[in-house]
């Protein structure tokens, strides 16, 4: 995603998720009250399950960064011993 992209694709998530927590409540709720909880959660599953299989469709392949070696770099520097006399 170029860099200039990246505050339009954080909103899409983002209104996604305010969407998701507005409506997903009270569907469920009528869900549950109309048949059970159990489907609520069928329904939920159901839905986790496209999603995954949408991402592994259309998600394309990205290069894995190379590994962090922290050995040296990111451990902090012994501390010299003080003397307390």
């Amino acid at each position: 995603m170029p860099p200039e992209r990246r505050g339009y694709a954080l909103s899409i998530i983002v209104a996604g998720l305010t969407t998701a927590t507005a409506l997903g409540s009270p569907i469920g709720a009528m869900i549950g009250g109309l048949a059970s909880w159990h489907w609520t959660l069928v329904l939920v599953a159901a839905l986790g399950a496209a999603a995954f299989a949408g991402i592994l469709a259309f998600m394309p392949d990205v290069p894995l960064p190379p590994p962090i070696r922290c050995a040296n770099a990111c451990l902090p520097s012994p501390i010299p011993a003080s003397d307390s006399r």
